[in-house]
C-alpha cells in the first residue's frame, strides 16, 4: 500500500495508519451524525485495545462481532482488530451456524449491539464464551 502524499508510514498495524493520519479531518461520516475525526478515532481505537486487555483479550485472541451496518461498526471493527483478531459472522446465520463458528474460531469473546437479540449470544452463552456489547 502506497501512502498518500506527504505521509510516511512507520508500520503496517491499524494503529500506526491511524496515527499517521491523526488530525481533525473526517474519519467516518454518516446521515445526521457528527463526523468522527481521526484523532478522535485514533483515541477510540486505543481505548478499545485498553478495555479488550482489561477483560484479558489481547493480541492473538479472536474476537466474533455480529453487529449492524453503519459507522458504529466500522469503528468498533477497527478498535478490536487493533488489539485481536476480529472475525464479523453474518447477523442472518442461525443459531447452530453461530455455534459452529464460535467454536471453530476459538472465539474468546462475542461482540453484539446493546440490543441485541441475535442467536449468536445463545450460541456463545453455549459455548462459555462472554459477549460483549457495544455501547455508542
Amino acid at each position: 500500500m502506497q501512502a498518500p502524499k506527504g505521509i510516511i508510514l512507520n508500520s503496517n498495524t491499524i494503529s500506526a495508519l491511524l496515527q499517521a493520519r491523526r488530525s481533525d479531518n473526517p474519519a467516518l461520516c454518516a446521515p445526521n451524525r457528527r463526523p468522527l475525526t481521526f484523532a478522535g478515532l485514533c483515541d477510540q481505537v486505543e481505548r478499545t485495545v485498553v478495555a479488550m486487555n482489561r477483560l484479558g483479550i489481547g493480541r492473538n485472541d479472536r474476537v466474533a462481532s455480529v453487529l449492524r451496518n453503519g459507522p458504529e461498526k466500522a469503528s468498533a471493527f477497527l478498535g478490536v482488530a487493533a488489539g485481536t483478531t476480529v472475525a464479523p459472522l453474518n447477523r442472518a446465520l442461525l443459531r447452530s451456524e453461530f455455534h459452529y463458528f464460535l467454536a471453530e474460531l476459538g472465539a474468546k469473546a462475542l461482540l453484539v449491539d446493546r440490543d441485541s437479540d441475535s442467536p449468536a449470544i445463545a450460541a456463545a452463552q453455549s459455548l462459555n464464551i462472554p459477549v460483549l456489547a457495544l455501547v455508542c
